[in-house]
């Protein structure tokens, strides 16, 4: 199973790439030093921000794996 690892604190969850459909209005993804990151409601003051209410799941989804696609694979898939 792929999973991203995130920064460790309450505000932080660990995702698993094919649960990037369960995101909800307004969690903000984050995808920095390989990792994929969200949290919720609130901007992530880092390099790369993907505010998910500005875009359609399909366009969401399109974005991140495209990102996935362009970090080292061994980052991303077992």
């Amino acid at each position: 199973m792929t999973i991203i690892q995130s920064p460790v604190g309450p505000e932080f969850e660990t995702i698993k790439l094919h649960e990037l459909k369960d995101l909800k209005e307004r969690e903000i993804i984050d995808i920095q030093s390989k990792q994929l990151r969200y949290y919720k409601g609130r901007h992530i003051q880092d390099s790369l921000k993907l505010e998910a209410w500005k875009l359609n799941f399909k366009e969401l989804y399109m974005v991140c794996e495209q990102l996935k696609f362009n970090y080292d694979k061994k980052i991303f898939s077992n």
